[in-house]
């Protein structure tokens, strides 16, 4: 009845997706208020005892408030030093490499969230660069890369669609640096997309030549 009415003054569909979370937020805000409390205020690294600790509230709000998850991620990604680490919460739990392992843990949303993290700072991206900004948008590119070397490090992409998704994103960023970048004369090497699939065989380690000083 609720859609039916909605539906009158909207056809967007994400309306009534945003609406749902929304109830969902007001119906599990105790749940979640307390899960909040009970993590540490700053989780260095989530290993060891932090991630036990973590992972036992998550299975104990799960039980009780199972599509509270998604929000409680986002409560705990906000006490991360490292964000991507988020990761950890799949990856841990799965003891495999595998993405189909992965995906079948309680958390494997956790590898979305982190994929998310990457469009985010592509975003940023762009604006350091087209507010001219090199220094920062470098200081961005060796967080998406780190990202990315992380992804890499505890899953084994190959052909998966989390794969996929990520050699999507890695595109999107070299077309930000080639588009945004030059119209500020902050051009890449004639060949930056050679330039990324070389970084991409070393591991990563450094990207701040791709951008000039």
């Amino acid at each position: 009845m609720v859609r039916a009415s909605l539906r009158m003054y909207t056809s967007s569909p994400a309306v009534f997706d945003d609406l749902a979370k929304m109830f969902t937020v007001f119906r599990t805000s105790e749940a979640l208020t307390k899960f909040a409390q009970n993590l540490e205020p700053k989780i260095a690294k989530l290993e060891g005892a932090s991630l036990t600790k973590v992972l036992d509230q998550l299975k104990a709000l799960k039980k009780a408030n199972a599509d509270a998850i998604p929000f409680a991620l986002t409560i705990v990604v906000r006490r991360l030093a490292t964000p991507s680490q988020l990761l950890h919460l799949a990856t841990k739990v799965a003891e495999s490499k595998a993405p189909a392992a992965i995906a079948a843990t309680p958390c494997a949303l956790a590898v979305s969230m982190v994929m998310d993290q990457i469009d985010e700072r592509r975003l940023l991206l762009a604006v350091a660069l087209k507010g001219n900004r090199v220094a920062v948008a470098k200081a961005i590119l060796k967080e998406i890369y780190a990202i990315e070397a992380a992804l890499r490090a505890q899953i084994d992409l190959g052909g998966s669609d989390w794969g996929n998704r990520l050699r999507d994103q890695l595109a999107a960023v070299a077309a930000v640096l080639e588009v945004d970048g030059a119209q500020h004369g902050l051009r890449p090497g004639p060949s930056l997309r050679d330039r990324l699939a070389q970084t991409v065989q070393k591991g990563r380690a450094l990207i701040a030549d791709i951008l000039p000083a």
